[in-house]
């Protein structure tokens, strides 16, 4: 038994045409609105364990490179991390 069921719609199919649309929009707005004092982390979400790993990666490195460590920065940086 599969671990979960997709729904798949007509609609479905017309979205898939514009995948590569989406895909663009996407990048050019992790591209545009990350900053060195604000930057994005996109990390794989289909993997629970590996998903916290790459966050707590996320925030060591942050530490090591002198950016704020303060609990409620870590927490907004987390926040765009992982699920």
């Amino acid at each position: 038994m599969p671990d979960k069921n997709w729904k798949f719609s007509a609609n479905d199919a017309a979205e898939r045409k514009l995948w590569d649309k989406y895909m663009e929009a996407y990048e050019d707005m992790i591209r545009n609105t990350a900053t060195e004092e604000s930057p994005w982390y996109v990390v794989p979400a289909d993997n629970k364990w590996f998903t916290r790993v790459a966050v707590a990666a996320a925030i060591v490195e942050t530490c090591r490179c002198g950016r704020s460590c303060r609990a409620g920065d870590l927490l907004r940086r987390a926040r765009h991390l992982g699920p």
